[in-house]
């Protein structure tokens, strides 16, 4: 294959969730030719300098891009602190006409910010999508991984070609031999503080009365955080709840989270049906195989919505939990897992390579 500069925000082992998907991606591709990951100039290099084998660069503001196929990894905030990497942009664009016949790849982790609409931010966004869709009429393949981004796009956009695939799980799923049998009534909830919060808040109540009539019987959180927003409204979240019934675990090794999820019954998730594509947590709880509590059950019949567990159905309908779950993670192998996320990328950089599972 052609040699090949993947632009992307961070690099392990700085905690980063599309520097982590990145580095995850290239240890299953195994890329044959020169790959060269390219991050923003205020980010620290790893020692020694490299992701998956290869070799990792800062990118200067002032010196022109490689003259090799591009991939960018485009997640606005994460290259430029108010959302609009304009020095990226243009450095692209510079690129673009510079190298007419490479081969210029985008994986969308994000686009334009919505939420500045009627703020002071709102011209920025503006001028940023603007400059963002005039930079992807010019690439030759553009991946995604919601239809929300798809809507979103062709809404200004309608000619763009965007391809969609879900992340996939960054928790591997524990051989049967290891697996431990599951625990009724366990439930395990966990990913950012915020995340945490809002499913929390989102279950309220039915939460509290599931973990009181000991239909869920343990809640155990995963994950840690101090974050001034968020610390006091988890507090009061768990306040709230039977404390016999819950443990709380700052942070857990893969290999014990793991562990626990494939002995556990039930997954707390609040993610809506816009943007579970995306969701790491969702995708997880789903490869391994559990019932996924969410308060936007009952939303959507489409897969993978369709298999969500209100918490009214632990009582009303529980011979359909096990089938639930079971379908769900069946639809997760057959559609977000590993060999299908690097079945897309070979199709978007347009190679065909040797892959192995992450």
């Amino acid at each position: 294959m052609s040699p090949l500069a993947i632009i992307v925000t961070n690099v392990p082992p700085t905690v980063c969730g599309v520097g982590d998907y990145n580095a995850r991606l290239l240890a299953g591709l195994q890329l044959p030719g020169d790959v060269t990951c390219l991050v923003p100039p205020s980010v620290p290099l790893p020692d020694p300098p490299l992701v998956a084998g290869h070799a990792v660069r800062r990118l200067a503001f002032d010196a022109p891009l490689p003259a090799t196929d591009l991939l960018v990894h485009y997640s606005a905030f994460g290259y430029a602190p108010r959302g609009y990497p304009r020095w990226l942009l243009r450095a692209v664009e510079h690129w673009r006409s510079e190298h007419p016949d490479r081969r210029l790849s985008f994986m969308l982790h994000e686009l334009w910010d919505t939420a500045a609409e009627g703020t002071w931010r709102a011209p920025i966004e503006w001028l940023h999508r603007r400059h963002f869709l005039r930079v992807l009429a010019r690439a030759d393949g553009i991946l995604t991984n919601t239809t929300e981004h798809v809507r979103r796009l062709h809404e200004y956009a309608p000619q763009l070609r965007v391809d969609v695939q879900p992340v996939a799980s960054n928790i591997p799923v524990p051989s049967a031999a290891h697996a431990a049998a599951r625990e009724p009534g366990l439930a395990v909830i966990f990913g950012m503080q915020g995340s945490r919060v809002r499913t929390l808040e989102a279950l309220g109540a039915g939460l509290r009365a599931q973990l009181g009539n000991g239909r869920l019987r343990r809640l155990v959180l995963v994950g840690g955080g101090a974050h001034p927003r968020w610390a006091p409204r988890e507090e009061a979240c768990l306040a709230a709840l039977p404390a016999r019934a819950v443990e709380r675990h700052a942070w857990m090794p893969a290999d014990q989270l793991a562990a626990l999820l494939a002995g556990a019954e039930f997954g707390l998730c609040e993610t809506e049906w816009k943007d579970w594509g995306k969701s790491t947590v969702f995708m997880t709880y789903a490869s391994h195989g559990l019932n996924i509590l969410s308060p936007h059950a009952r939303t959507q019949s489409e897969a993978p919505f369709g298999w969500l567990t209100h918490l009214d159905d632990l009582a009303a309908d529980p011979a359909s939990l096990a089938p639930r779950a079971a379908a769900l993670q069946s639809w997760y192998r057959g559609a977000a897992d590993w060999p299908q996320l690097l079945a897309a990328y070979r199709r978007l950089l347009g190679v065909e390579v040797a892959t192995v599972s992450p």
